[in-house]
């Protein structure tokens, strides 16, 4: 029986961009908090993953419509970042794209950001200014100047 409750160890990841918010003294740029590898802290599945989980309890643990949709993958990977500079480009495949690059049984990604605390002037790039062309795009990123393509 799936308990109703269940507990996570965190995955730490440290990238150059990050700071020392998520652990203190400590350089670290994300913390994963729930994903499919995500191995169960304590109780009668721990040391499983929510993969394993997912793979075992189906529905019980994703519902009846996610499990019909995606199967028994687990869907979700959220994460806590400390971005104490710029991060890299980030690209996402859909899920039709996900599957031609990786192979069936894939899927996309699709994001949604949650600013719990910024600096003053931070700033979020989501997208360039219109009519930026992949030429000037390719200029922007040898000469380092894409922030001001950004929007």
């Amino acid at each position: 029986m799936l308990p109703r409750a269940l507990r996570f160890t965190p995955e730490y990841r440290d990238y150059v961009w990050g700071g020392q918010r998520l652990r203190p003294g400590i350089l670290t740029a994300e913390a994963w908090v729930i994903y499919e590898n995500d191995r169960i802290a304590s109780g009668p599945l721990a040391g499983k993953t929510l993969g394993e989980v997912s793979a075992e309890f189906g529905a019980d643990l994703l519902g009846p419509a996610v499990l019909e949709r995606r199967g028994p993958l687990f869907p979700l990977l959220i994460k806590l970042l400390d971005c104490n500079q710029w991060l890299s480009l980030q690209v996402h495949p859909n899920d039709q794209q996900a599957r031609q690059l990786e192979g069936s049984g894939q899927s996309g990604k699709t994001e949604a950001w949650h600013i719990l605390e910024a600096e003053l002037g931070a700033r979020l790039i989501a997208g360039l200014k219109p009519g930026t062309s992949a030429a000037g795009m390719a200029q922007a990123i040898r000469a380092g100047t894409v922030q001001e393509l950004s929007q």
